[in-house]
């Protein structure tokens, strides 16, 4: 769905969040971590459970993963982000509902749309999502998602019982937060990458496995490998799903070497390529540091400005594909490539 011209200026203010593509050189420099020479496959790996987090437009996207193929994904970790399909495939729903607070969500109508697709077998049984670990985090100061947006999320997610650590208290702007970030925990600013003196991943990754290892405080152990995201895509085309050609993964060399590990996918938000942050997301979300200590593959992929109605590279919560309407179900076309590249790993 294209975006009228009239929205365009809020649309980049309300979802311009954290994308990241890297270089290979860049890459390379990720805190030091070897590089593998370009992939066109991602390794096969003894993945025993996957879990997904993203922020913003990513925190959308893994909400839309963890409900529809909530069979798979084992947890659910996002900051600022709206309840499933908050948008309904339409772009003025996506910013005035689903971003700024103008319009109502109507959340009693989002739980009644996923309980029917639920029983049509359009996503996985609601059922699933009972029980299952989810960490939000909104900040007190975060401009671009409202904070009443975050509460539906909250609202929806408890409708379905899964088990929400809800942490809306702290004076953060709109960003991922994490000890590593560069910016002040108040900032909602480029590279949204905020560090508020906490450590929300121990806490979500503790949320999930009942307890973690102390990260990694040394040179990383892994090797990030770069992967051919064509090869995942419907129909063989990245670029046609709205992703770039290149994705990243995090492989400590204990995965590498066959143990038992579990897959996190890491989901940036909009308009963060090389030019604009470099490698901030995947350097700084401070993940890389607990996969060396505890067994965890990071899988990073990459979206790119590919469609008209998509100028700032976002995951697709909206609806801004073509002939791709079923975007928040298990057969819309990111959704499918993603289960795609987990599936490749061994999850």
């Amino acid at each position: 769905m294209f975006i009228r011209p009239p929205q365009r200026r809020v649309w980049r203010r309300a979802l311009s969040v954290p994308l990241v593509v890297l270089t290979v050189a860049g890459a390379a420099a990720l805190n030091g971590a070897s590089t593998a020479s370009a992939a066109t496959a991602l390794p096969q790996l003894d993945i025993t459970a996957d879990y997904v987090s993203g922020i913003s437009s990513g925190a959308a996207e893994a909400i839309q993963l963890q409900v529809a193929d909530s069979a798979r994904f084992q947890g659910l970790a996002f900051f600022a982000g709206p309840a499933y399909d908050c948008a309904q495939d339409n772009s003025t729903l996506a910013v005035y509902a689903c971003a700024y607070d103008t319009l109502p969500d109507d959340v009693s109508q989002l739980e009644a749309t996923t309980a029917k697709w639920s029983s049509q077998g359009l996503i996985d049984p609601t059922s699933d999502l009972a029980g299952k670990p989810v960490y939000e985090w909104h900040g007190t100061l975060d401009t671009v998602v409202a904070a009443p947006v975050a509460n539906d999320a909250d609202t929806f997610l408890k409708h379905f019982g899964a088990s929400v650590n809800y942490v809306n208290n702290v004076p953060s702007g709109h960003g991922w937060i994490s000890p590593l970030a560069p910016e002040v925990c108040a900032a909602s600013v480029s590279p949204y990458l905020d560090n508020c003196g906490t450590n929300p991943e121990q806490a979500f990754l503790s949320d999930w496995f009942g307890s973690v290892n102390a990260p990694n405080s040394g040179a990383p152990a892994g090797q990030m490998i770069t992967f051919n995201q064509n090869t995942y895509a419907p129909g063989g085309s990245a670029a046609g799903v709205g992703l770039g050609s290149t994705g990243y993964e995090y492989v400590p060399g204990t995965c590498a070497s066959g143990a038992a590990c579990r897959l996190v996918l890491a989901l940036h938000g909009c308009e963060q390529n090389t030019t604009d942050v470099g490698s901030a997301f995947i350097d700084d979300t401070y993940l890389n540091q607990y996969a060396d200590t505890n067994n965890l593959v990071i899988l990073y992929p990459q979206v790119s400005a590919t469609n008209a109605a998509n100028p700032l590279g976002c995951w697709d919560w909206w609806g801004y594909l073509p002939n791709d309407a079923d975007y928040a179900q298990k057969a819309g076309s990111q959704m499918t490539a993603l289960v795609n590249m987990v599936t490749a790993n061994g999850g």
